[in-house]
């Protein structure tokens, strides 16, 4: 259990990192949306590769979901409603389809999103489930036969137990480079779509929106291909088979070592060496799994958690990010236009943390511009603020 734990520790610490990086993105994105360089780095995405990737994803996702209204109407029009949009009776199809696309563009938060689904994929392998003891008995009592009857030794089970999750990372490596390069081959359809069409964008350019024609006239490709991933979380089935693995070869890791122990009383040296050897090899797959897991996993669970392959708790995921998100514009809301509930001589206390977020975003001059021109408190001069 040391061992297995220990592996986990590193993924822990790699994922936190992981999620901060979003975070930072996120944050990013704004300050470039408030100084006007969006649309520059869409057209050169070399000036800062890492947000180009969160953008394309970003982009990418929000395609989909408006894609949704013909392949997965009822996740569709639940988030309708977590939105707050109803379609007038005088607004024709195309006009609510452009609304639904800007509210949604303002809303999605997309690190956060990735960081609740890397959270429980996380949380998930830290618990040791009953099926996984499952598994490991069995195993071992399968390997135990074959022990018996056909022979088979410890260090060619070993073998297998390593094989079994090379081949896991070869499929994690291989599902992400797949999704990715579909992220990148849609996009790049959306964008010469884009060129031929400018009718219609989503946001404005002025406002950083990703300037997407209307659906009727873009289109990406249906959102069909997620298959059995739609229906199952194929992402926290994976991860618990490489659970059951990672344990076998830490239970073997920790047998090696208690024959080393047995073996420093005795005085033969070729037995000595021959259990030496193991446990050197143990170490080296232990360092290699502790720099390799920690960057394969996140970004496994980021793209299993993208169109096509959002299952149920994906979708639960989404919604809980929409409602908590509109929640939090609508108290910002209150509190700009003056209907919070606390007192007027502590109003500038709460526009303290603002300031200092304007700051960072590299918007505080201008800020304080518009209170200067318009000669009023901050609390009443912010607008609502957009987290995306």
């Amino acid at each position: 259990m040391m061992f297995y734990f220990g592996i986990i520790i590193v993924v822990v610490l790699g994922s936190v990192e992981q999620i901060k990086t979003w975070e930072r993105l996120r944050l990013r994105r704004l300050r470039h949306q408030s100084q006007g360089k969006i649309q520059a780095l869409r057209r050169m995405p070399e000036l800062d590769m890492e947000l180009a990737k969160y953008m394309l994803w970003r982009d990418f996702f929000i395609l989909k979901i408006a894609a949704w209204t013909h392949t997965r109407p009822k996740a569709y029009t639940r988030i309708i409603e977590l939105l707050g949009l109803k379609k007038a009776d005088h607004m024709d199809a195309e006009e609510f389809n452009r609304e639904f696309d800007a509210v949604l563009e303002e809303r999605f938060s997309l690190s956060a999103y990735l960081s609740l689904n890397l959270e429980a994929a996380v949380s998930d392998s830290i618990k040791v489930h009953w099926t996984t003891w499952l598994a490991v008995v069995l195993t071992f009592s399968v390997f135990a036969l074959l022990h018996r009857f056909a022979r088979w030794r410890l260090s060619f089970q070993v073998v297998i137990f390593i094989g079994f999750c090379f081949v896991i990372f070869g499929a994690m490596v291989y599902l992400s480079k797949k999704q990715q390069a579909t992220i990148r081959k849609n996009t790049k359809k959306e964008k010469e779509l884009r060129a031929c069409n400018t009718a219609g964008t989503l946001g404005s350019k002025d406002d950083g929106g990703m300037g997407v024609a209307s659906r009727m006239v873009v289109s990406v490709s249906p959102d069909m291909g997620g298959g059995i991933h739609q229906n199952f979380n194929t992402e926290t089935i994976i991860l618990r088979v490489l659970q059951v693995f990672l344990f076998l070869i830490s239970y073997v890791f920790a047998s090696t070592l208690v024959s080393l122990m047995l073996t420093l009383d005795e005085t033969q040296t070729p037995d000595l060496l021959m259990t030496l050897l193991p446990v050197l090899g143990f170490v080296v797959l232990y360092a290699i799994l502790a720099k390799y897991l920690p960057r394969l996993l996140p970004p496994f669970v980021a793209i299993m958690a993208i169109p096509p392959y959002v299952d149920n708790d994906n979708l639960e995921t989404l919604f809980h990010v929409l409602v908590s998100d509109n929640l939090a514009l609508r108290k910002a809301f209150s509190v700009y236009k003056g209907i919070s509930t606390v007192p007027r001589k502590r109003s500038s206390h709460k526009t303290e943390p603002l300031v200092e977020l304007a700051d960072m975003m590299g918007v505080k001059d201008h800020l304080q511009s518009r209170i200067e021109e318009h000669g009023k408190p901050p609390a009443q001069q912010l607008r609502p603020a957009t987290r995306i």
